[in-house]
């Protein structure tokens, strides 16, 4: 059984798909299911990507048994209130009337001793309930709630919500970066947000780099998410942010990855790959497919001969728009074609490939044979018609297929490619 720790929230077991925690405190477990159904949401069943729903059900577990604990230190406090000392310091009164006993509305003098971490004012014998009751009145009134139009929280759960009414796919990664966002602020108002969240936000990017194994590029584009909700709340609420426009800040990164595979690795790759992993390979090498691209492949794509689909970054709105190509499959292509893949098992099968036989990512597939199809055919093959990126008013603004002389062209360019690996 493979479980994974995460800093004393409980431990995932990846064969179960279910989280756990046991602590003298709170014992609780969900399982991916149970999270599905409780938040309404298709949750991948993996560790990273269900971590956020887990947090969320944990903590309100955990403010459950506070309460439950507070009402039980309540009660046992209110029981004493008849056997204290005659002038000895209550939290309580009994009421004149009805004869119940009931909390005191607390005064100055009673509160701002337990502020200032002194209790001379306070009975010895006075219960921890007692003291978290005037406690947490006083501070109320120092800081009462933030209205929702001023809210942080609010304006995170608005913004999120219009990538999700738009099925934007990217909306679970900017929620990740507003979670983390909010790590750092708390529950604030949107006036109130200042350089020192920021620091610390770019702190627990830090953080988060080392734990989940982030690339640079990865940290760069949670900074991003940061950088336009808190333009966007500029806009909106007339604040000023300069903090994100100051250079120093900002998250470096490398130069553009280059690496592509070697023709030898590509036939290692054909010889040792099967079932998905296969599909997932002669996909990429095929059509330049990344994941989003064939977890969105369904049956109405393929026609007997060819794939004609436009690639899963051209959407406007959650609609699928712009440049439509056209790929002829190679025969060990359809021989391995599959439909309604999961992303999470395409990575996992994959990655056992890659890295035992030593290999670049995935994408690097769609590097590797966008050049041949350049050094074989041509530029437009290799730019516009494999790597479907066709620019230009025409392309950007419209739906559009290719023209049976563009199929032709790429059809032979692919039929080149397919000679250079096969033989």
């Amino acid at each position: 059984m493979e479980e994974m720790a995460i800093h004393g929230n409980g431990t995932y077991d990846h064969d179960k798909q279910q989280w756990k925690v046991r602590t003298k405190e709170v014992r609780a477990s969900a399982t991916i299911r149970q999270l599905r159904e409780m938040f309404k949401e298709e949750i991948p069943a993996s560790e990273r990507e269900s971590r956020p729903y887990w947090l969320r059900y944990l903590k309100a577990i955990r403010q459950q048994h506070a309460v439950r604990q507070a009402d039980e230190e309540l009660e046992a406090a209110k029981l004493t209130y008849a056997d204290r000392e005659p002038g000895a310091y209550s939290p309580f009164e009994k009421d004149p009337v009805t004869g119940e006993v009931r909390r005191k509305k607390p005064i100055a003098g009673e509160i701002l001793p337990i502020l200032n971490g002194t209790a001379q004012a306070l009975d010895p014998n006075t219960s921890g309930a007692a003291r978290d009751i005037l406690l947490n009145e006083l501070q109320r009134k120092i800081n009462p709630p933030v209205p929702d139009t001023e809210s942080l929280k609010k304006e995170i759960e608005t913004y999120v919500a219009r990538y999700k009414k738009k099925k934007n796919k990217q909306w679970y990664d900017i929620q990740r970066a507003l979670d983390l966002f909010f790590e750092a602020t708390g529950n604030i108002s949107l006036k109130e947000i200042d350089v020192h969240h920021y620091r610390k936000y770019l702190e627990i990017l830090d953080r988060e780099q080392q734990e989940h194994k982030w690339t640079q590029r990865t940290k760069q584009n949670r900074q991003r998410v940061i950088h336009t909700f808190l333009k966007s709340i500029e806009a909106d609420h007339n604040l000023v942010f300069s903090f994100i426009r100051n250079k120093k800040y900002r998250i470096r990164t490398g130069p553009i990855d280059q690496t592509k595979y070697t023709l030898e690795q590509v036939k290692l790759a054909l010889q040792y790959s099967e079932g998905i992993t296969r599909t997932a390979l002669l996909l990429g090498l095929n059509c330049g497919f990344y994941w989003s691209d064939i977890i969105e492949l369904e049956a109405k794509h393929f026609d007997g001969t060819h794939i004609t689909k436009a690639r899963a970054k051209n959407k406007r709105d959650g609609v699928q728009t712009g440049f439509m190509s056209k790929w002829k499959l190679w025969p060990e292509t359809i021989e391995a074609l599959q439909f309604g893949l999961k992303r999470t098992a395409l990575m996992r099968e994959y990655t056992k490939l890659r890295e035992k036989y030593d290999l670049p990512e995935h994408m690097a597939l769609r590097k590797t044979v966008a050049q041949w199809v350049q050094e074989l055919a041509g530029e437009e093959e290799s730019r516009i018609l494999y790597r479907a990126e066709g620019y230009g008013t025409h392309y950007d603004s419209y739906v559009c297929n290719l023209t049976p002389d563009q199929v032709g062209k790429l059809d032979r360019a692919l039929d080149k490619v397919r000679g250079k690996i096969f033989g």
